[in-house]
C-alpha cells in the first residue's frame, strides 16, 4: 500500500495474524487502525512461505515445502522489506517500523531482533515465549495427544515435539527450536527497539502470560493491558472501545516514532 506522495514515506512491515496468509481483511484490519496515518505510510505486507497473497483479484502462493512458522516467516518478511526498499523511491528506509497481529506480532519482534533497521514495534497478542508456562502447558498436551487450533502448532508437534518424544532428537535440540522463536528470551539483550505491547485479560488463545514474559525481560516495553478482550474481540463492532483504544495507541506510538505529524 503506496500512498500517493511527493516525498519518501515512513514504511510499516504488517504481521498478520493466522496461517491462511494475507488478504484484503488484513489490509482493512491495519488500515482502520491507522486512522488517519493511513495516508501517511506505506505498508510492507508479506504472506509468509507457503501461505497465498490474496489483493484485488490476484493471488499468489510461495514454496510450501520449507515452511518453518516464525523462524522463516522472518526471513520472508525481512526480504519483501528489503525488496521494497529497494524498488519503490516512496519508502523512507530510516523510518521503519513493525506492526503485528497474534502470530504476525511475534514475528514483528522477532524482526526487529534480526534487522536494526526496525526502529519501533507494535505487537498485539503475539508469542513472545515459547517457554513461558502457558506454550509448556500446550506442548504438554500435544505430546498427550491433544490438539489445538492454533497457528503453527502442527508444523511445530510433527516437526519437533513427536520426534522429542520418540527419541529422535535431544531436549537441547528442541530447547533451540523454542528459543529461535522466543523473542522475550532475546529481549534481554535490550536489543529491542522502542516496543509497545498490547494484550487483553481474557486472552485465552494466546495467553497475557506472553506480554508479561516480553515487559520481564526488558521494562522498557510499553505495556497497554485490555480488560476484558480477548484474542479477537477487538475486531468486533461490538467491542468498538477496544478496537479505539488500540487504535488511539498504536497512532500515537507511530507518531513518535517514525516522525509524523
Amino acid at each position: 500500500w503506496i500512498p500517493k506522495s511527493d516525498k519518501p514515506l515512513p514504511v510499516v512491515l504488517f504481521g498478520h495474524p493466522s496461517d491462511n496468509g494475507i488478504n484484503s481483511l488484513f489490509f482493512t484490519l491495519l488500515r482502520g487502525l491507522l486512522g488517519s496515518l493511513d495516508t501517511q505510510v506505506v505498508v510492507v505486507a508479506p504472506a509468509y512461505r507457503g501461505e497465498p497473497a490474496s489483493l484485488g483479484g490476484n493471488s499468489v502462493e510461495s514454496d510450501t515445502s520449507k515452511q518453518s512458522p516464525w523462524d522463516r516467516d522472518v526471513d520472508d518478511g525481512l526480504a519483501f522489506l528489503e525488496a521494497s526498499l529497494e524498488q519503490f523511491p516512496s519508502c523512507d528506509p530510516a523510518r521503519i517500523a513493525a506492526v503485528g497481529y497474534s502470530r504476525g506480532a511475534g514475528v514483528s519482534l522477532l524482526s526487529a531482533l534480526r534487522d536494526p533497521s526496525i526502529g519501533s514495534v507494535f505487537q498485539i497478542a503475539g508469542p513472545t515465549d515459547f517457554l513461558a508456562p502457558s506454550l509448556q502447558n500446550i506442548a504438554l498436551g500435544l505430546l498427550g495427544d491433544k490438539t489445538y487450533d492454533l497457528p503453527g502448532l502442527d508444523y511445530l508437534n510433527a516437526k519437533y515435539l513427536q520426534p522429542f518424544k520418540s527419541g529422535a532428537i535431544s531436549a537441547d535440540s528442541l530447547r533451540r527450536v523454542l528459543l529461535r522463536r522466543s523473542a522475550a528470551r532475546w529481549a534481554l539483550s535490550g536489543q529491542l527497539p522502542a516496543t509497545q505491547t498490547v494484550h487483553g485479560t481474557a486472552d485465552s488463545t494466546v495467553n497475557p502470560d506472553q506480554a508479561q514474559a516480553l515487559v520481564a525481560a526488558d521494562r522498557r516495553v510499553a505495556y497497554l493491558k485490555i480488560q476484558g478482550m480477548t484474542h479477537s474481540s477487538f475486531l468486533s463492532p461490538a467491542s468498538f472501545s477496544q478496537s479505539s483504544a488500540i487504535s488511539t495507541d498504536l497512532q500515537k506510538f507511530l507518531k513518535a516514532n517514525l516522525r509524523l505529524k
